[in-house]
């Protein structure tokens, strides 16, 4: 009987989980699963009801060369943010192997970027940006905002990968006869390549994805995340379903390629 009753509180909470899990999965997740399946929908309007399937929405944005600009914008921006942020964290996280003053303090000012709001370090990089009489675009002050954001995210990536291993394997190298330049091409790097290739498509995907910085530092182009707000703003179509569609599936895509990398 004890057991038995032991069992019945369990089995609650257990359920209860599952329903609280169920929940907050759908809270998440329902959002996209509206966007993609109305971006299918053969009508003018972006809500129901379902009048049919069509591809008409997303031949439209294929066709749209303003589109391919701003998405063109996007994919060299994420692509310089995540080399910048890689190679920077990178050497960040080598100099954290050695102790020196004030490490702890300064470990948390690169950490700091993540923690400050997105809408105060915009407006503080315009107001910067105007001080100096600078021209923001999207290779000047966007790619600043964008690698400042992102660089956190590479170094700690890095850090972790590179403090985990044992340090013992490249002594053994150098014991063999190997300099500094050869222990690192042959033992760090390999060692180290699946963090590098992690951080690279996080700050890949943090760039890609980008809306509140970019808003404030941006100028006069546009990248996929500004094309969709202002497509948004000035005439709602199942096409912003579309674009939206295309944003989540390329993200997506860049992370399942890291997890495959990093399972092999």
């Amino acid at each position: 009987m004890s057991a038995s009753g032991e069992g019945r509180p369990r089995r609650r909470g257990d359920v209860a989980l599952y329903v609280y899990a169920a929940v907050l999965y759908l809270f998440f997740y329902a959002p996209v699963m509206y966007l993609v399946v109305f971006s299918f929908n053969d009508a003018a309007a972006t809500t129901p009801p379902w009048r049919g399937f069509t591809m008409t929405w997303y031949r439209q944005i294929f066709s749209n060369s303003d589109l391919r600009g701003a998405f063109v914008n996007s994919l060299s921006l994420g692509v310089v943010s995540a080399i910048v942020s890689v190679a920077l964290g990178t050497l960040m996280a080598f100099a954290f192997r050695w102790p020196f003053r004030g490490k702890g303090v300064i470990f948390s000012l690169l950490l700091l970027p993540m923690l400050t709001p997105g809408i105060v370090f915009g407006v503080a990089l315009t107001l910067l940006w105007r001080f100096f009489g600078l021209t923001p675009s999207l290779f000047t002050s966007t790619l600043v905002a964008h690698v400042t954001y992102t660089l956190p995210f590479a170094f700690l990536v890095v850090f972790t990968r590179l403090h985990r291993f044992d340090r013992s394997l490249e002594e053994a190298a150098m014991d063999l006869g190997a300099d500094q330049l050869t222990t690192f091409r042959l033992v760090t790097l390999p060692l180290i390549l699946p963090g590098l290739v992690a951080g690279a498509i996080f700050c890949f995907t943090l760039s890609f994805d980008e809306f509140i910085r970019t808003f404030f530092v941006i100028g006069n182009e546009n990248t996929l995340p500004m094309y969709l707000w202002s497509m948004i703003m000035t005439d709602s179509t199942p096409q912003t379903n579309a674009v939206g569609s295309v944003i989540v599936a390329f993200s997506l895509a860049w992370i399942l390629v890291g997890h495959v990398f990093l399972r092999k």
